[in-house]
């Protein structure tokens, strides 16, 4: 891109933000009567048509929750807009991963029955399960496990995952079989789909039905959740919203791993799954949950994990956060988001306040709408039932601001250290980084936005982060401040995330990169140690196609095995999701298996050399990628 062209680029997106500010916010009052939530209603309706005219988003829906009642309930734009459809609190979604909350809470109710125990290995309720480890010492997988995220699984089974006619979720079990795990249990944070598909499929067995009839009758018909449903393919019904994609339609299509993202609802329904959780487990006169189950959800469950930092998760919930989510002096925040390849969503309660939000979109860009629209809701909902507004980042920086206290690290009964000997608690410095401990940085890194270089210059420190680069600036405290560089040189602050500060530590032996904010600390990346390529991955190095596609929704192209400067890396592109490509460390361990760097989700897993029709392909989550000619 030439010059001219990106300072017209950049002028287009001045005017484009000018245009944005043409409606004019609504003006806070003063104070704001307690249980009056106007102001919500109205700066929230702002935000979110702005924001959905920033982001071309076609259709959203909000509600938000007051102990048991709906107090605000509203859609925005189209359902389906082609026929000229609204959107409204009725109108049906994909829900994505908000999914994952009802899968654990169905396994918590059978856990009660005395049916489930969370603790035993998944074996006793799946005894066809296995996965190669290499790992000897490693405890069992369990569903405890599975509901953290901390299992070590996989994070995705790809091939097959989005289809025209996907297998059922029942046959992960068996793909499972010829892949490795990732990690040990309890090792660190690791996302898994395939691991709450799993703990579907544990369920039904036990429940002794299948798993969408059962969900039916152990939550949606208790709770009156007339229109939520678990399927693989979207809501049909006349309430569904169509998927969108730029202002689009786009064809969502079905999703084999139905426990882990299958739900079809609306956030009125959503309502009343919060107004449970507030009633300590009841739903009028039926009991969903017991309240020390929902306590127990809701408790951290990785306090003990090292490499985890200050990120804390329940049972199927994620608890706290950084930036916008971290909503201050309300008590715990516990919350889920959810993606599929168009629908976007977002859910987040305030359990001692007995408030909730939910949002839901159709729409591939809404992922950034749809939370900060159930962040900016809640804390103005916060400010209106309690009188409790948000520190401002000032008072953050200089430290006037209590950390939250109301996350209890404490260890589940009977669980064991994790492995690895943790790291110290750092001593608080004061004062900027030397030349020579900004050196230190220099490096590559596996991160979550793919591999990152870091260069040092005199005093600062410039990142290649998915095609854009960023300076690294130090902070007064120690760490580092993010800025961005216009046209390759100019820096310019990132908005919320020049309050995020990044630093180094060491943990389980472990050089990481963390992400530091109002007091929390975010594993975000970890230094890479090139390792000598073998002959027969060098020879391998070039561009790669998916030779099984199947009926599959093929998510990734334009993959490319490469030696970028003696370390072997994968990149390949995924249009749906990200504008720039990614690119994957890998380590060789043989001629024949290789694995992804780094920690977190997609990380330690295994990519296998195979042969088949005397031909010889890379394996890769179910997917087979054979070498193309150039």
């Amino acid at each position: 891109m030439g010059v001219s062209r990106r300072i017209g680029c950049g002028l287009a997106v001045v005017m484009l933000l000018l245009a944005g500010c043409a409606t004019t916010m609504p003006k806070k009052p003063a104070e704001m009567a307690r249980g009056d939530y106007g102001y919500t209603k109205e700066y929230v309706s702002w935000l979110i048509r702005e924001e959905m005219d920033r982001h071309k988003v076609t259709g959203l829906s909000v509600a938000l929750v007051d102990d048991q009642k709906v107090v605000w309930a509203q859609g925005f734009g189209y359902a389906d807009k082609e026929r000229g459809i609204a959107a409204t609190p009725e109108t049906v979604y994909r829900a994505g991963s908000i999914s994952k909350l009802f899968t654990a809470t169905a396994a918590m109710q059978l856990a009660e029955d005395g049916l489930f125990d969370i603790d035993q290995p998944l074996r006793t309720y799946l005894p066809e399960f296995s996965v190669k480890n290499r790992f000897p010492y490693a405890s069992p997988i369990t569903p405890r496990t599975l509901m953290t995220h901390h299992s070590g699984l996989p994070s995705d089974l790809v091939k097959g995952m989005w289809s025209t006619a996907p297998e059922p979720f029942e046959e992960d079990v068996k793909l499972l079989r010829d892949e490795y795990a990732a990690y040990p249990p309890d090792y660190v944070f690791s996302y898994s789909n395939v691991g709450m598909t799993l703990l579907g499929h544990a369920l039904e067995k036990v429940a002794g039905r299948d798993f969408a009839p059962h969900m039916s009758l152990a939550l949606f018909l208790p709770l009156k959740m007339e229109s939520s449903s678990f399927s693989a393919e979207p809501d049909r019904t006349s309430l569904a919203a169509k998927a969108y994609r730029d202002g689009e339609e786009e064809k969502e299509s079905p999703l084999r791993d139905v426990p882990a993202g299958g739900l079809n609802t609306s956030v009125l329904d959503l309502s009343r799954f919060m107004a449970m959780v507030f009633a300590n487990g009841w739903a009028g006169e039926k009991q969903i949950l017991k309240s020390q189950t929902l306590a127990e959800m809701l408790r951290p469950q990785n306090s003990r994990v090292h490499l985890d930092l200050s990120f804390r998760v329940g049972l199927g919930w994620m608890l706290g956060g950084v930036g916008d989510m971290d909503i201050r002096n309300a008590g715990p925040v516990a919350h889920h988001s959810g993606a599929t390849l168009y629908h976007r969503s977002q859910l987040i309660i305030l359990p001692d306040q007995k408030l909730g939000v939910a949002v839901l979109a159709n729409s591939a860009s809404a992922g950034g709408v749809v939370s900060r629209v159930a962040t900016e809701t809640l804390k103005l909902a916060l400010e209106a039932k309690a009188g409790i507004t948000q520190p401002k980042r000032e008072e953050q920086a200089e430290g006037k601001v209590e950390p939250q206290s109301e996350v209890k690290d404490e260890p589940a009964p009977g669980r064991g250290e994790p492995l690895g000997k943790g790291a110290p608690r750092e001593a608080q410095r004061k004062g900027p980084l030397t030349p020579e401990e900004l050196k230190a940085f220099e490096g590559r890194y596996a991160t979550i936005a793919g591999v990152v270089s870091v260069v040092a210059g005199t005093d600062y420190l410039d990142a290649e982060v998915l095609g854009r680069s960023i300076r690294l600036v130090s902070r007064p405290d120690g760490l580092l401040a993010m800025r961005y560089k216009v046209l390759g040189f100019f820096p310019v602050g990132l908005g919320e995330l020049e309050h995020v500060g990044i630093g180094r530590a060491s943990v389980d032996g472990r050089d990481i990169l963390k992400a530091v904010a109002d007091g929390k600390e975010i594993l975000v990346g970890e230094r890479l140690k090139p390792v000598p390529i073998p002959e027969k991955w060098l020879a391998r190095v070039g561009g790669y196609e998916i030779a099984n596609p199947g009926d599959d929704v093929v998510l990734v192209e334009n993959i490319r095995l490469r030696n970028d400067k003696g370390l072997l890396t994968v990149e390949y592109a995924m249009p749906l999701f990200l504008r720039e490509p990614v690119s994957l460390a890998l380590s060789p361990l043989s001629d024949s298996e290789a694995v992804i760097e780094g920690l977190g989700r997609g990380k330690g897993e295994t990519i296998r050399v195979v042969a088949a029709e005397g031909k010889e392909y890379l394996a890769y989550g179910g997917y087979l990628l054979r070498k193309r000619q150039e």
